[in-house]
């Protein structure tokens, strides 16, 4: 998904708003280092947020998806509508689905595609193709984000309130746990409430991969391990798909449907 996001949020409930830097203590993990996946299961559990270096995406790449961006974004209104989403779907131009369930009208708009990236390859070139936004949390396992070098994203921690999370570099990206992988862990790995904050004057944009599994996919809360002798499940199975609809229809109400 990328997005051009520049909208105030009204609270978590009109907790106030602002764009002082506070500095949280969010890991900034070297994907070189040898102990990277213990590194990211502390992340995970403490903060369910960080950012990541030296993961093999080059800069110009990012700034060639940026300057991209840009000029779709600033394409004419009538060549924009001619994918707006259906009320029903995902896909295509329009602003956030969230944007119901609050009553200040986010000022954003997105370009949302859904389904596999191989699927889109594929269409895009069959014959030579090779395989080789108010305070919400992310719905599915893992949301991987690039910020183009402006804050403007912050997270709700706990006893902490409103921190601000600024790209260490041009290149660092953002790795945030979402809901599907908070059940899964049967809520180790929290899922974090974000939202984002912008210049007034200017745009931003934002580029945000989001990861899950496919929507007939059951998610079962991983309770049986050594490590897990006696824990009970916190949260029912639910299908992906399940999960999405409730959410669409409840948002952070959710939680409280499936747990146990």
């Amino acid at each position: 998904m990328i997005k051009i996001i520049s909208h105030l949020w009204p609270n978590i409930n009109n907790s106030p708003i602002s764009h002082d830097e506070k500095k949280p203590n969010v890991l900034i993990i070297d994907l070189s280092t040898p102990n990277v996946v213990e590194i990211i299961g502390h992340a995970c559990k403490t903060w369910g947020i960080f950012q990541v270096v030296n993961h093999g995406v080059s800069l110009e790449l990012f700034d060639e998806v940026e300057s991209q961006a840009r000029w779709l974004f600033a394409l004419p209104a009538e060549q924009k509508v001619k994918v707006v989403r259906s009320t029903s779907g995902a896909t295509g131009y329009g602003t956030t689905r969230i944007t119901p369930f609050f009553s200040k009208f986010m000022w954003h708009e997105g370009f949302t595609i859904m389904d596999s990236p191989l699927d889109h390859a594929k269409k895009l070139w069959p014959h030579d193709y090779q395989k080789r936004l108010a305070p919400h949390t992310d719905s599915l396992f893992l949301t991987i984000l690039h910020q183009t070098n402006k804050k403007g994203l912050q997270i709700l921690k706990k006893d902490q309130g409103w921190t601000s999370i600024a790209p260490v570099s041009n290149d660092a990206l953002i790795v945030n746990v979402g809901d599907l992988l908070h059940i899964l862990s049967n809520g180790e790995f929290p899922s974090v409430y974000h939202r984002v904050l912008v210049d007034q004057t200017k745009n931003r944009v934002s580029l945000a991969y989001f990861f899950g599994p496919q929507v007939d996919s059951m998610i079962v809360p991983l309770v049986s391990s050594e490590d897990n002798v006696g824990v009970v499940p916190k949260y029912r199975n639910v299908k992906v798909k399940e999960y999405l609809d409730l959410k669409d229809k409840h948002l952070e109400k959710v939680f409280s449907m499936i747990r146990i």
